[in-house]
This record gives structure tokens, sequence and C-alpha cells, in this order.
């Protein structure tokens, strides 16, 4: 098992893929992500340390990052992101009959994102459509979506931490898993998430 360590400001990018088995690693990792976003929000920095847990079912990556949250005081926003489509996160088209014409709706999927301390918990990140992954990947990396009814077109959540993604390895037998690309895994750490063997 890879010890955690601290980056530097060359390797930061660089995220290695740690196996952990025992209580306390995925906490440490979280930990870390913690501090690191708390550091740069100090410093007025905007790169996060986002972590991805791969694992299998029921290996317990969403129950300990939601018992950390809560020991932590952390808004943790859970996410399905399998469920997900276009209106969830860039609102739905109406007609505006006064006008004549289609406008988008404001969507309030991520709202709680608003509160103090949050953190996204994207579960099954690998299950959800391809451009719904794509619009993800701005909130993930910029902590923005595009939003018509926000000014500037973006809407930014500045409270928002960092995000920890959960996803089941691809050679998994679940229906539509796929291999998430390079600019989407080189936005997080990798903590792979074994079973533990008492």
């Amino acid at each position: 098992m890879k010890v955690l360590k601290e980056d530097t400001l060359e390797n930061a990018v660089a995220r290695d893929a740690e196996k952990v088995t025992f209580k306390g690693d995925i906490e440490a990792a979280l930990d870390r992500a913690l501090k690191v976003a708390r550091d740069n929000a100090t410093l007025g920095e905007s790169d996060y340390d986002n972590i991805l847990l791969v694992g299998g079912q029921g290996v317990g990556k969403t129950a300990r990052a939601t018992s950390w949250a809560k020991e932590k005081g952390i808004n943790l926003v859970y996410v399905d992101a399998k469920s997900l489509d276009e209106t969830d996160l860039g609102g739905a088209l109406a007609p505006d009959l006064e006008h004549g014409k289609a406008v988008k709706l404001s969507t309030d999927t991520l709202d709680l994102l608003d509160k103090p301390n949050s953190v996204l918990f994207l579960d099954e990140l690998n299950r959800a459509r391809p451009n719904i992954r794509g619009t993800l990947l701005s909130l993930v990396n910029d902590h923005y979506i595009y939003d018509a009814h926000a000014e500037g077109g973006r809407r930014s959540f500045p409270n928002m931490l960092f995000t920890i993604a959960a996803i089941n390895p691809p050679n998994m037998a679940f229906p539509n898993v796929d291999q998430l690309d390079p600019a989407e895994l080189g936005r997080y750490r990798q903590v792979e998430v074994v079973a533990n063997k008492r």
C-alpha cells in the first residue's frame, strides 16, 4: 500500500492510485483533500484535490464518505450521477407564450452546494451518460455549471470545497459502466477500495 504523501507543486497534478483496506485509509485521503481545499481557499487558489473511490459494490465507498462528512461537519451533497439528465444540470426548455419563444428554466439540483463547507459526492460517475459527464467535468474542475439565469451565463459554487466520486470498476458485470477518459481521470486522485478480509 502506498503511503499518502504531501504533494509538491510539481507533482500535484499526478494522482497515484492507492489501495486501501483498513479503516481510516479513505478518511485519511478525505482529510488531506479537505486540508488542501481549506489551504487553497486561504491563499485564493483554485486547485482541488478531488478523490475518486474505485471499488466493487458493498465495499463501503458511500457509507464511509458519509460518515466522514458527518464527523467533520461537512455538507455532503449526494448526487446519483447515473440518473442525471440535461434538465437536472442545465434546466428544462419551456414555452414563453408571451414572447413566442422557448426559454430555459432554472434548475435547483445543485442548490445544496451553496451551503458552507460543501463537498459534492458523485455516485456511480462511470454510469452517467457521456454528455452529463462532460457537464460534470466543469463542475468538478472549476466549480461552475453553465446556467442561462446566472450572471455571465455561469453559476459558480464558491462554497464547494472538492468532489468525491465513486465508481465500480468497469470490468464488473454492471450495465452501462464506462471507462472514464483521461481528462476525467486527471481531475481526481484515485483511491482503490477493497473489502476488508477479516
